[in-house]
């Protein structure tokens, strides 16, 4: 009796071996890719890092200066990251984040040459770097001793300087200021008054009167102490004046006792809409502080100058939108 349930001959079985064995071989070089790829290991940067060569392409005893290295794997594992390809980005990155001293420091080196060069990957390292691991106090993200942080891009001299990283990098930040990012505000006014470059360099490009009216409202003194300097927020008028855009918020407004030696702040509350309604309100919130040490800058004086708040008609005709409040009025000069 036949059974319906047949073995394979030991031909067939043979047949099917070899088969197989054809699929193995081909499918042998695609296994490896993939399985380089879920690595994320890139094979030039890990080369490039353990050779911890930087001869000719990193200088690291002038200004911290990079070329395009000549040679691999240091040449290619630039490049990749530079590009973005085969995973080279990420295998920098998480080295300088996880690795060895030694490591780290080879792969910053790798990452501030492929931002140079425009890898807008590599420059996001720095800057991210800066925003999440930066000190609220001086030096900020300053990397003093191998120029691998953003400080290096806000030194360049910004009237002849050829480097798209920093180009990005100064981008990047315009957008990134509003978000009160302590280190990054920080480190910009720090380096627009200091040397290389001083008051001629990327940061100085940056420092506009809004950027220190922002650093001043995060508590960073230095930028309270410029703010209060050149007259930026010594009153709610001052900041709309410096920062057309300025919105309706509370600032910390500056003040002096002793001529600017030592610069103190008051939160006032200011509403931005109009001339009139910065000054309206500057007046009704102004601290006793503020209106002693600040004439003829402060909100009242510049109030009754302007004949804004002179008597609740004039604020109804100026403000039109003033809400039903306590005001104060001015007279005399103030």
């Amino acid at each position: 009796m036949s059974s319906k349930y047949k073995g394979f001959t030991l031909m067939e079985m043979m047949i099917s071996m070899v088969v197989i064995g054809i699929l193995v071989a081909v499918s042998a070089p695609l296994i490896t890719q993939f399985s380089m790829l879920k690595t994320g290991m890139n094979k030039n940067v890990m080369k490039c890092i353990s050779d911890n060569n930087v001869t000719g392409w990193y200088d690291t005893d002038g200004a911290g200066a990079t070329v395009l290295p000549t040679t691999d794997p240091c040449r290619s594992a630039v490049i990749d990251i530079q590009y973005d390809r085969s995973k080279a980005l990420s295998a920098a990155i998480n080295t300088a984040q996880h690795g060895a001293a030694a490591q780290k420091i080879m792969a910053k080196r790798i990452l501030r040459t492929a931002c140079d060069r425009g890898g807008t990957g590599a420059c996001d390292y720095f800057i991210n770097t800066c925003r999440s691991s930066g000190l609220s106090y001086t030096p900020y993200c300053d990397d003093a001793t191998d120029y691998t942080d953003i400080t290096y891009y806000l030194h360049l001299n910004r009237t002849n300087y050829s480097n798209s990283g920093a180009t990005y990098i100064a981008s990047q930040l315009k957008l990134l200021f509003s978000k009160i990012v302590i280190p990054l505000l920080g480190e910009t006014i720090s380096a627009n008054t200091t040397n290389p470059n001083a008051d001629n360099n990327i940061a100085t490009s940056l420092a506009e009167p809004w950027v220190y009216i922002q650093a001043c409202n995060a508590g960073i003194s230095a930028a309270c102490h410029y703010a209060y300097d050149n007259n930026y927020n010594k009153s709610c008028s001052q900041v709309r004046t410096n920062w057309e855009l300025a919105p309706t918020q509370t600032y910390q407004l500056t003040y002096s006792a002793n001529g600017g030696t030592t610069v103190n702040t008051a939160s006032v509350s200011c509403d931005m809409t109009t001339n009139a309604s910065a000054a309206i309100t500057g007046c009704k919130n102004i601290t006793a502080s503020l209106l002693t040490n600040n004439p003829p800058n402060d909100d009242c004086t510049v109030g009754y100058n302007n004949n804004y708040n002179r008597s609740c008609s004039q604020i109804n005709i100026n403000w039109p939108s003033a809400s039903t409040s306590t005001y104060n009025l001015t007279h005399d000069g103030a």
